[in-house]
């Protein structure tokens, strides 16, 4: 899934300007959204189980055209992965059973890619925001086609609803007084005011995914209107532990508050990897160590074990394919689990997937884990 670095204001305050924005548009000041509890301390919530019981998993081809490492993204397309790794910030193809077809061209040339932050698939065609701020357009393996759109100024993540364009600021363009910026063929708007200051944060881990949208410093998941053109809340979590949210209503938090929250275990924190699946929400949060939430009914389920048999992750999903979340694991990870588990492996899908993992110079083995 994502990764940007990004700031939001404190939820009072992000609430009131949507309100104040909706009584623009004619809509109603009020807008509905549910609470969800969350008390990692409590047995009614947390459950001694993992969060995901069915897997499928893709070796990826390790070939010397493409050597990856940490996983920044993954996409699904009809038949082909596209994989966007965290240092070599271009996009790898592979077919769906992970055979390496083509990447992107490193270069300044017609089609070259710079550096790629973000990418998208819509209508059967690979879209990738280069360099900050042009959008370049490609065809399911990788042909180029033509460059669609630039924008000055810096952008770390883009997402397609319908036919309209969602950009968001890091926190890197003072000039620009709101976060996300909606492009259409007709007009240009901006939504979620910026926190005013000379030490703002240049924030990551910003989550995009179907129309929802988190960001690591609000304790409130979005849902992009499209026929509106507007966000709305639609979940507030509300943390029974320390939160970075607590700490935003009593500080003003500057860079370095930030990273000093940021590697504590602590404060919750970094709401990301949100999935909606028949009215049931998923999302994943980072505490003491990483937890998975399942929401549906007004019931809350924490997991802290995302799949038995497989070593922790300090990183979240890195896509979703419809009912499947997409997790990335490195070899070396996965070596060392192995060691430990011996001979206890389980025969099955857990077996097949430590069968293939022999050298910690391969290539990530992509999990997709299934909601239920």
């Amino acid at each position: 899934m994502l990764i940007i670095k990004m700031y939001l204001k404190m939820k009072r305050i992000l609430l009131g300007w949507l309100a104040f924005g909706m009584m623009a548009c004619n809509q109603s000041p009020t807008t509905p959204f549910e609470v969800v509890e969350v008390n990692v301390n409590s047995a009614d919530y947390l459950k001694d189980e993992p969060a995901f019981k069915h897997f499928d998993f893709v070796k990826l081809d390790t070939v010397s055209e493409a050597l990856l490492t940490d996983v920044s993204e993954v996409l699904v397309g009809e038949d082909r992965l596209y994989v966007l790794p965290v240092l070599d910030a271009r996009v790898f193809i592979f077919t769906k059973d992970g055979k390496y077809v083509n990447s992107l061209s490193m270069g300044q040339g017609p089609g070259e890619v710079r550096c790629v932050y973000d990418m998208n698939l819509h209508d059967g065609y690979l879209y990738v925001l280069d360099n900050f701020r042009t959008l370049r357009k490609y065809d399911k393996d990788g042909k180029f086609i033509e460059d669609v759109y630039t924008r000055d100024g810096y952008n770390l993540l883009m997402e397609f609803v319908q036919d309209q364009l969602l950009l968001f600021d890091p926190y890197m363009n003072p000039g620009q007084e709101k976060l996300m910026t909606v492009v259409t063929k007709d007009t240009v708007l901006y939504h979620f005011p910026k926190h005013q200051g000379n030490e703002s944060p240049f924030f990551h881990n910003t989550f995009a995914n179907d129309g929802y949208l988190s960001w690591p410093m609000c304790d409130t998941i979005y849902h992009y209107d499209a026929e509106k053109m507007m966000p709305h809340p639609e979940y507030v979590i509300r943390f029974a532990h320390p939160s970075v949210y607590d700490v935003m209503e009593n500080e003003r938090l500057t860079a370095s508050r930030w990273n000093e929250i940021a590697g504590d275990d602590y404060h919750c924190k970094w709401i990301h990897a949100v999935a909606i699946q028949n009215g049931k929400l998923f999302f994943a949060f980072k505490y003491d160590k990483p937890y998975y939430v399942k929401y549906a009914d007004g019931k809350t389920r924490i997991y802290s074990t995302l799949i038995e048999g497989l070593p922790d992750l300090k990183t979240g999903a890195k896509g979703q394919d419809g009912k499947r979340m997409i997790y990335s694991f490195n070899m070396d990870a996965l070596l060392e689990h192995k060691e430990k588990m011996g001979n206890e492996i389980p025969e099955g899908k857990l077996r097949e997937l430590y069968d293939q993992v022999v050298d910690e110079e391969d290539n990530p083995i992509l999990v997709f884990a299934t909601l239920e």
